[in-house]
């Protein structure tokens, strides 16, 4: 039997970064003056946006910086290349660490492919680059780590540039075998697939094959491209790839991983996704945070703090999970669509939820189980364990023999197995519950499917198709309601899963499922419905669900053994029960997951014990303020109500003084709090 301590509010210590650095890429830095060297009116943000970065790196006090290449935005050939090298390194100056450089297309040509619709790599394109910004490639080493920066423009070229790289990377590899590094690099190696085809944002065999052999021979830890202006995560051995995005513009192009029409400029400007990255460094593993200055809604000062989000590879484990509604692990060809790929459908996968679990902290997803059967699917779940996250399974029914058997035999992608009957199935499935008991290998949880099949209300005007998943405190509570052989049955599993419908309070409800799991001897698996109560009428409330949010998230760390589910990551905004999630269809993050990040970052490390007790609720038509103690510590959770104002002054009134204020939207710390005139749910230190 799988150890079910992750469902306890316990965990071991924190890790401790050993050091910390930045990336920064793409940042297309263009001529203040004279002709522009694009058709596109966001460039013209391009510029104050890297400053904009740079002053919120520079809070972030990062060890050294890496920039992944395309400093500028006029290629070689172009007239004002030199003039804008000029500039971008001045603005750099900025950077009170260690900068170091590497190139990209637009600073030494596109990589040697006939299509490309502009200039490629040649000599005197690599002669210039190293006038302005020295080494096309090179490693240096910090706290005992090595890093490596390549020149991917000459992969494939012919150059003796190429030849001297390879010979000096081979060498590299033969004295620091084994040894712990990463890798940084402009283009990715791939966007998917390790054997898909040539297009304008991979690298092209043999450089490909070749580069991701060496890669296996130093153990290279994480892989870091930029050049698509998008996330993209990928895991090839032992190393994670990603794909970081740019601070000055969203490739256009890319926009076709979203169901939803297009950001400002068809695309080029989905702000939300803009910035730049932090790399925690430990001494088993990392961490990558990307940092969104433009949209955090916050001013950024020399003295700025922010509260830095908890992150699936620091292994804490906060008693919260998510519904993966959406694919999440598909993969789609993007249109032909010149210049770039005119003859070529690459393909890709909407990397952007998960890059959501990963900023907001969330380890736990629940998924249902033909996702474990499936080759495709359990590939990306094995690189999401690698990075800490772990899978609740779901499956309708007490599965059938074949089914039980390739469950079994891919047992390490499932930590929880939720088994939820038909409310007709729960009185005859003993003899088949007590058989997966005793075959299945990993915890399982029992829950109940409720339907509106089993309305008998006379009075209702329509009938309204609805399902929710779990018990409802109430059937343990009436006497009706509880028979020997459901006894029997609940006996057979290890835990039961229970549902909060979105009329429900949410702290009252939980507290009754904390109550039923204490006197039952079991841990709990809470489903939070997002949904309204008509399948018809759309819940877009974001005030309204991130309060609850961030009610249930507190409900979380107050229960002894169980996870609280939040329904849905991303938006439903298409048939039955319209609502939104921790995203919207973009990937970008909604107040709802603003909160739930926040309140993650403080709570998830708020020492080894982090069960909380509520001692005090207070709910008006203005606010909701609920105070409660983790590890002896006094907090205060204050939300506003959407269109209403004041009702601070009186928390103020009743409670005194605070240490201080976090701002759930942004993670700024403050010995201050500041409403103003926007709606705001704040985390007082008390």
């Amino acid at each position: 039997m799988s150890d079910l301590r992750e469902f306890q509010n316990t965990a071991g210590p924190a890790k401790t970064p050993l050091f910390s650095f930045a990336i920064i890429a793409d940042t297309h830095i263009m001529p203040e003056t004279g002709p522009d060297t694009a058709p596109y009116a966001v460039l013209r943000k391009a510029n104050q946006r890297v400053r904009l970065a740079l002053k919120d790196l520079r809070t972030r006090q990062p060890q050294f910086v890496i920039h992944l290449g395309d400093m500028v935005r006029p290629f070689p050939a172009l007239p004002n290349y030199d003039e804008v090298c000029e500039l971008a390194l001045d603005i750099f100056r900025e950077i009170p660490c260690p900068v170091h450089y590497l190139p990209g297309n637009h600073d030494i040509g596109d990589k040697p492919i006939a299509s490309a619709p502009a200039p490629r790599v040649c000599n005197e394109f690599v002669a210039k680059y190293k006038f302005h910004f020295g080494r096309t490639y090179h490693a240096f080493e910090h706290g005992g780590i090595h890093f490596i920066t390549l020149n991917a423009s000459v992969i494939n070229s012919g150059l003796k540039e190429e030849a001297e790289q390879w010979a000096w990377l081979q060498e590299f590899t033969v004295s620091h075998l084994g040894e712990r590094c990463f890798l940084f690099i402009h283009y990715p190696p791939y966007l998917a697939l390790r054997d898909e085809l040539p297009h304008y944002d991979n690298i092209d065999e043999p450089g490909r094959t070749k580069l991701l052999d060496l890669i296996a021979c130093l153990s290279v830890e994480g892989l870091f491209a930029g050049h698509v202006h998008h996330f993209f995560y990928n895991r090839s051995g032992q190393t994670n790839m990603y794909c970081l995005p740019s601070t000055a513009f969203t490739r256009h192009d890319f926009s076709e991983l979203f169901t939803i029409a297009p950001g400002a400029e068809f695309g080029r400007d989905d702000v939300d996704k803009l910035g730049y990255a932090m790399v925690d460094v430990f001494a088993d593993g990392h961490a990558v945070r990307l940092i969104h200055p433009e949209t955090q809604n916050a001013p950024i000062s020399a003295d700025a703090q922010f509260v830095k989000p908890l992150h699936p590879s620091e292994g804490l484990y906060p008693p919260v999970a998510v519904q993966m509604r959406h694919d999440w692990s598909a993969l789609m060809a993007l249109p032909t669509n010149g210049p770039l790929d005119e003859f070529t459908r690459k393909k890709v996968r909407n990397d952007y939820p998960i890059l959501a679990t990963w900023q907001i902290g969330i380890s736990w997803l629940r998924v249902p189980i033909e996702e474990v059967l499936s080759p495709q699917s359990r590939e990306r779940m094995c690189a999401l364990q690698a990075m800490g996250q772990k899978f609740v399974g779901m499956v309708f029914g007490v599965p059938d023999k074949t089914t039980l058997e390739k469950l079994n035999a891919h047992s390490a992608q499932i930590d929880v197995l939720e088994v939820i009957l038909s409310s007709d199935e729960t009185a005859t499935a003993a003899q088949s519950l007590a058989s997966l008991r005793r075959q299945f290998v990993k915890p399982i949880y029992l829950g109940v499917l409720e339907s509106s099949a089993q309305a008998t209300d006379p009075k209702t005007k329509f009938f309204a198709h609805k399902t929710s998943i779990g018990f409802h405190p109430n059937s343990f509570t009436q006497p009706d309601c509880r028979t020997d052989q459901k006894d029997h049955d609940l006996q057979l599993a290890d835990g039961l899963v229970f549902y909060i419908s979105s009329e429900e309070n949410v702290l009252t409800q939980i507290a009754a499922i904390e109550a039923l799991s204490q006197k039952l001897r079991k841990p709990v698996i809470i489903h939070l419905s997002a949904a309204g109560p008509h399948p018809a009428h759309q819940q877009f409330d974001s005030v309204l669900l991130a309060n609850r949010t961030a009610l249930a998230c507190i409900g979380a760390y107050s229960l002894s053994k169980g996870l609280v589910v939040f329904d849905t990551l991303m938006d439903i905004d298409r048939g039955d029960f319209p609502r939104s999630g921790l995203i919207d269809r973009r990937g970008n993050m909604n107040l709802s997951g603003r909160y739930l990040k926040t309140l993650l970052a403080v709570l998830g490390r708020n020492g080894p014990e982090r069960h909380l007790v509520i001692d005090y609720i207070s709910e008006t038509q203005t606010h909701t303020f609920v105070r409660f103690q983790q590890n002896a510590r006094p907090f205060g959770l204050y939300l506003r109500h959407e269109g209403q104002g004041g009702g601070f002054e009186c928390v103020q009134n009743e409670f005194g003084f605070f240490h201080e204020c976090i701002d759930l939207r942004t993670g700024e710390r403050s010995t201050s709090c500041h409403i103003g005139g926007d709606l705001s749910g704040l985390l007082l230190a008390l």
